[in-house]
Formats: structure tokens, C-alpha cells, sequence
């Protein structure tokens, strides 16, 4: 499902080479899964990961994107507070929200920014 998901937003974007993705984790499991899904979508990339959000704000200075993928709940802040750090940065970078489990509360916020 996640394969799906993902590249069907990719295809979006136009992006067919490989790709330059930021992945917003602090669970070193997590990373670990979605690089295998990645992987088994048999889908070319690099990646850096972001655990705060001062890591984060750096990384997106410092780098350009193919795409963003963040976790809802970080230490310090979350998903929906990344994105709109993102907005302000002014980049154009799809992202996509990654979580285990999101209860009714955050699922509303969420879809404000949708």
C-alpha cells in the first residue's frame, strides 16, 4: 500500500530519475522500514534523515529535495509543523505524512493542509 502510494504521488511530481528524499524520523526502526519499502519498489535514491526540527530547517538550507517523508510524531514537534516550516522555506518539494497510527484529533488537523 505504501509502494503504491508513494509512487503514485512521485509520478505526479514528473520525477523519474533517482531520487534525493529527506525522511523526518527519530525511530531508527522506522527509517529502517520505509528504506525497504522503498527498496522493494525497486525505486533508485539517496536519502538523509531529520530527528529534530533544528536538523531539519538545516537540511532543507543546505540541500534540495526530490521529496519529503515525515513521521506525524517527532520529539519536539511534528509532521504538520514540518510542513509548514517547509512552506516558509519556499520549496516546492512534495511531502508526504508517515505515521503508524494517528488518532481522530490529528486526522482533521491534517486534512486542513490538504
Amino acid at each position: 500500500m505504501f509502494q503504491q502510494a508513494f509512487s503514485s504521488e512521485l509520478s505526479k511530481t514528473g520525477i523519474k530519475s533517482s531520487l534525493h528524499l529527506l525522511l523526518v524520523e527519530d525511530v531508527p526502526e522506522d527509517i529502517e522500514l520505509i528504506v525497504l519499502s522503498l527498496s522493494n519498489a525497486n525505486l533508485e535514491f539517496t536519502y538523509d534523515v531529520a530527528q529534530t526540527d533544528v536538523i531539519y530547517q538545516q537540511k532543507l538550507q543546505q540541500q534540495t529535495y526530490s521529496a519529503i517523508l515525515a513521521d506525524y510524531r517527532l520529539p519536539g514537534f511534528n509532521g504538520l509543523e514540518a510542513f509548514e516550516l517547509l512552506k516558509k522555506s519556499g520549496q516546492q518539494i512534495p511531502f508526504i505524512l508517515v505515521t503508524g497510527s494517528l488518532g481522530e484529533e490529528a486526522a482533521v488537523e491534517q486534512n486542513r493542509f490538504a
